[in-house]
């Protein structure tokens, strides 16, 4: 995956560290400047966020794991400076379902905060208090770091509970009114839900100077609505095949027509073209920028043999339409012939496609 780096694999779902992950160090660093910090109090903030994000994957493995239980497979996990996300294969068809799977994050926060309270009040002269009274003496000192991992994690999973998306409450709210409502319903109630409390965070942020806060407030109205354009999509898409956006073949291109030919029938509204044989097969497809290309280097009497694209796959009239989009945005297809019966009977490309999403 581009912008990441894979640094684990557990219960076969990898772990990869966003390419910002390293500004979090330099921010110790700026911490530690800004309170005047040595050695010590700067390794000891390293040692602790170290051991938050580990908590942090140990939350976002909790949803991963029970979203197993109900069929649902992760992708992967990845970790940012600002926490980490188990990007599921799908939403748990089940209402109830995602409120397990949703619940499930914060659940190892607190478990987590369980097993070390006794620890620390049975090991520890001071129990669960931190001891120092400013940031740089309460950094000096090794022992306040089992405190501090617990009252972050307790933070962690009322955090999480928020009613807005990403966070585990917006998808706690969504389960729990999708047990009266429609999906869709739900993550729009859900989504502006997300919107209010996002332009709490931000208000909040800006008057108390916090403006980590104001960044988190951008990123929940960003991802809100990213979810609520993904729900809304799946809901479009629910039952349709690619016989729903396929078109007629209009243009039959030949490998030894030239370029000069290609742009002659190109437009607006046909610029991806199948490429075939003198039998009738597709052989390949030529794309618009390819033509774009042979122009700008003046080759417009080569064969279209010598830009044709093999990246294309037979798709079936019955495949369903999220996934022949799937298709297109994982392998970067321009057109993709459709077949049925062993019969070729339409195309689909990228231009089409794209006004689709874009219309949802």
């Amino acid at each position: 995956m581009k912008g990441t780096l894979k640094i684990a694999t557990l219960f076969n779902i990898p772990v990869f560290l966003h390419w910002s992950f390293p500004f979090i160090f330099l921010w110790i660093l700026f911490l530690g400047y800004q309170i005047d910090a040595g050695v010590q109090p700067i390794a000891m903030l390293s040692v602790f966020f170290i051991s938050i994000f580990t908590c942090v994957v140990l939350h976002e493995y909790g949803h991963a794991l029970t979203a197993r239980k109900y069929g649902v497979n992760t992708r992967d996990i990845i970790l940012s400076p600002i926490g980490g996300v188990a990007r599921l294969e799908k939403i748990p068809a089940r209402p109830k379902e995602e409120l397990v799977v949703a619940l499930a994050g914060p659940a190892v926060n607190v478990l987590i905060a369980l097993i070390l309270l006794p620890i620390l009040l049975i090991f520890r002269d001071h129990g669960i208090f931190i001891v120092g009274e400013s940031e740089l003496e309460v950094l000096s000192k090794w022992n306040n770091l089992g405190p501090l991992i617990l009252g972050t994690n307790v933070l962690l999973g009322l955090f999480n509970l928020i009613p807005a998306f990403p966070m585990d409450g917006g998808r706690v709210l969504r389960s729990l009114l999708a047990m009266k409502m429609t999906r869709v319903k739900a993550t729009k109630i859900a989504f502006i839900v997300a919107q209010i409390s996002a332009a709490g965070f931000f208000l909040w942020g800006l008057f108390f100077g916090n403006y980590i806060l104001c960044f988190i407030a951008i990123f929940v109205v960003i991802t809100s609505r990213f979810e609520w354009k993904n729900v809304k999509r799946a809901a479009v898409l629910e039952g349709k095949d690619v016989r729903f956006l396929m078109q007629p073949i209009r243009t039959r291109l030949y490998l030894d027509q030239s370029i000069r030919e290609a742009i002659e029938v190109s437009n607006e509204q046909e610029k991806y073209f199948l490429v075939f044989n003198h039998e009738d097969q597709v052989v390949g497809a030529l794309f618009y920028e390819f033509i774009l290309h042979a122009q700008a280097s003046n080759d417009l009497d080569s064969p279209i043999e010598k830009y044709i694209s093999q990246s294309w796959e037979t798709v079936l009239s019955h495949s369903p339409l999220e996934n022949v989009i799937g298709l297109f945005q994982k392998r970067g297809y321009g057109i993709v012939p459709i077949f049925e019966n062993n019969q070729l009977i339409g195309q689909l490309d990228i231009d089409q496609l794209n006004k689709f999403v874009k219309s949802i």
